[in-house]
């Protein structure tokens, strides 16, 4: 876990999948990037989806190869870092990203600690990666705890409410696809969570309706930076726009080429 990362401009998003993202979404979440200026930036989890070496039965046509996918990734990441760049950005690994560590450990035991994800992607040049092994991903932001946090209930905000009562901390999770908040007063303090959607493809062939949101979040310092304002964004679709509303300033994408 990285801990007590002062608040800052922050902007915290995950699950985009490549190359199953939404390029619309994504398009419109870098146009707000450029200009919000984040001072901290964290990715998630599930950038990249790993689907060619998924354990669960695939078809060919549904997803790319794997080096497909790393190099599309990686121009993902590239068209992030220039847009923001006078930030701090974490990685943070998700479930999806570990895919290729378990794929070594139980296929190629013998070659097992020469290939790494992040150096396929060249995170460390323009990232700080938070990926322990065995312990859960957690970045801290004075008594914030952002994570991908592997796990998954039914319904919105279910899954961030029961990481609330076995932690009993404030908690910004991803991983569900979900937006979702839940808070519960104690006696002596109230806590708060988070479930901040996803970038990805929300109508994937794979899966029929599921209950997901496109969405991100945004953390700004009040207080002489002791306390923040939380923002979760949710990515409107109407009449052929993505869009959603921040402060005064209205951030939209057409959905389609003209």
């Amino acid at each position: 876990m990285i801990g007590h990362v002062k608040h800052k401009r922050t902007v915290i998003a995950g699950d985009i999948h490549v190359p199953f993202q939404d390029d619309k979404a994504v398009d419109l979440w870098i146009k707000f990037l450029e200009w919000y200026k984040p001072e901290v930036l964290v990715l998630n989890g599930d950038i990249i989806d790993c689907f060619g070496i998924s354990k669960f039965t695939r078809s060919p046509l549904e997803g790319k190869r794997l080096k497909e996918e790393i190099e599309d990734t990686k121009a993902l990441l590239a068209r992030i870092v220039a847009a923001t760049p006078k930030c701090t950005r974490y990685y943070v690994f998700g479930n999806h990203e570990n895919r290729l560590h378990k794929f070594m450990a139980n296929n190629a035991q013998e070659i097992y600690e020469l290939i790494a994800l992040e150096d396929l992607l060249g995170l460390g040049r323009n990232f700080i990666i938070v990926n322990g092994s065995n312990v859960e991903n957690i970045i801290k932001l004075n008594d914030l705890y952002v994570g991908h946090w592997n796990r998954v209930s039914k319904h919105s905000s279910y899954t961030v409410k029961n990481i609330m009562a076995d932690r009993g901390v404030n908690v910004v999770q991803s991983h569900t696809h979900r937006l979702g908040f839940y808070t519960v007063r104690y006696l002596d303090r109230t806590i708060y969570g988070w479930e901040i959607g996803c970038l990805c493809d929300i109508n994937p062939d794979y899966v029929v309706s599921p209950n997901w949101q496109l969405g991100f979040a945004v953390i700004e310092p009040y207080s002489a930076g002791k306390q923040m304002n939380f923002y979760l964004i949710k990515i409107n679709d109407s009449n052929g726009y993505y869009s959603f509303r921040y402060g005064r300033k209205t951030f939209k994408v057409r959905k389609e080429e003209v």
